[in-house]
C-alpha cells in the first residue's frame, strides 16, 4: 500500500485488495450516505441489482464489477463509484452477476448482465435518454458483450479484459478465466472461441454506441496494450471506438472513487449528461 492507494508495483494478494477495498467502501459511505433500492432480477443470490440515486434521472449507468469472475468478488467493489456517480445526478446501477462458484456455464455471466440491464429499463417509469455501461476489468469484457444491446448508447470499459486467452496465457490472472470457463482452451476450444469477443464484426446503429476505453498506463494486471490492441482490431468497423490512456494510473485505482482515475471517469459520464452538481470534482487530464 501506498498513501491509501494499492499501487501496481506492491506485493499484494487477494486479500491485501479485499482489505484495501473494505477501506474504501467504508470511506465512501460516509462521504456519501445514501441507501440504495436493491431488487432481484433472477431467482439467484447474485442476480441483483442496487440503485443509486434518482432511479428516474435522464442518464441510467450499469456498472459491472470485476475480479476476473471469481466468486470473492461482487458488486460491493464498484459501490464507491456508484454512490460518486449518484450525487452527480445520474442513476448508477450496480449490478451483480452469476461467476464461478454460483455457476458451470461462463454463458450464464453475460446473459445475467443483460438481463440486469433490461430490469432495471423494466423498472423504470421512463426510458431514459442516456444508458452508459461501465465495467472494470472482468466487468469491462461483460460491458463489451452489450454492445448490441439496443438501448445503449455508451459503453466506458475501465482496464477492462478484452481477451480472455490471451490473459490466460500471459498468466495474468492466476488461472481465474479457465476456472469460470470450466476447462482450458485446449481442453475445450470450442467453449473459449464461444466467448471471444469480435470487433471486428461490430456494427453501429446511427453512430451507436460510443466506445470509450479508459486504460491507466502502469496497469499489470490488465496491460494497457491489451486496449490498443482491441482498437486496432476495431478500427475498419463504423462503430466508434477510442481508448483513452490515464497517467500513473494503474488497475485497482477505478474502485476509488477518490482517485483521479474513477474521478476522471466520474467526470466523463457527467459530460454524457451535463447537470448541476451536486458536489464538484475537478476535471482530470489524461494522455494521449
Amino acid at each position: 500500500m501506498n498513501g491509501g492507494v494499492l499501487m501496481v508495483d506492491d506485493d499484494h494478494n487477494d486479500d491485501d485488495v479485499v482489505s484495501w477495498i473494505e477501506g474504501i467502501r467504508d470511506a465512501a459511505s460516509r462521504r456519501y450516505p445514501m441507501t440504495p433500492h436493491t431488487f432481484h432480477y433472477g431467482d439467484a443470490p447474485e442476480q441483483v441489482v442496487d440503485l443509486w440515486g434518482d432511479p428516474e434521472a435522464s442518464t441510467l449507468v450499469l456498472s459491472l464489477h470485476g475480479g476476473y469472475f471469481m466468486q470473492m468478488y461482487d458488486r460491493s467493489l464498484n459501490e464507491p463509484l456508484c454512490r460518486a456517480l449518484a450525487v452527480r445526478g445520474v442513476c448508477a446501477a450496480n449490478a451483480d452477476y452469476r461467476r464461478a462458484g454460483s455457476t458451470d456455464d461462463p454463458a450464464d455471466s453475460v446473459r445475467d448482465v443483460r438481463a440486469a440491464l433490461d430490469a432495471v429499463l423494466a423498472y423504470r417509469a421512463h426510458a431514459p435518454r442516456y444508458v452508459v455501461v461501465t465495467g472494470h476489468s472482468a466487468g469491462g469484457y461483460l460491458a463489451l458483450t452489450l454492445v448490441d444491446h439496443p438501448a445503449v448508447t455508451d459503453l466506458i470499459p475501465l482496464a477492462p479484459v478484452t481477451d480472455l486467452e490471451r490473459c490466460h496465457a500471459e498468466l495474468l490472472d492466476d488461472g481465474a478465466i479457465e476456472v469460470w470457463v470450466g476447462a482450458s482452451p485446449e481442453a475445450d476450444a470450442e467453449r473459449w472461441n464461444a466467448l471471444r469477443l469480435r470487433p471486428e464484426e461490430w456494427v453501429s446503429v446511427e453512430g451507436k454506441p460510443r466506445v470509450h476505453i479508459v486504460h491507466g498506463d502502469r496497469d499489470v494486471i490488465v496491460p494497457l496494450q491489451h486496449s490498443h490492441d482491441f482498437e486496432a482490431r476495431a478500427s475498419d468497423t463504423s462503430l466508434p471506438l477510442v481508448v483513452e490512456v490515464l497517467v500513473d494510473t494503474g488497475h485497482f485505482e477505478f474502485v476509488d472513487d477518490q482517485s483521479a482515475g474513477a474521478r476522471y471517469v466520474v467526470d466523463l459520464i457527467s459530460l454524457i449528461n451535463p447537470i448541476e452538481t451536486i458536489e464538484p470534482i475537478d476535471s482530470l487530464g489524461a494522455l494521449d
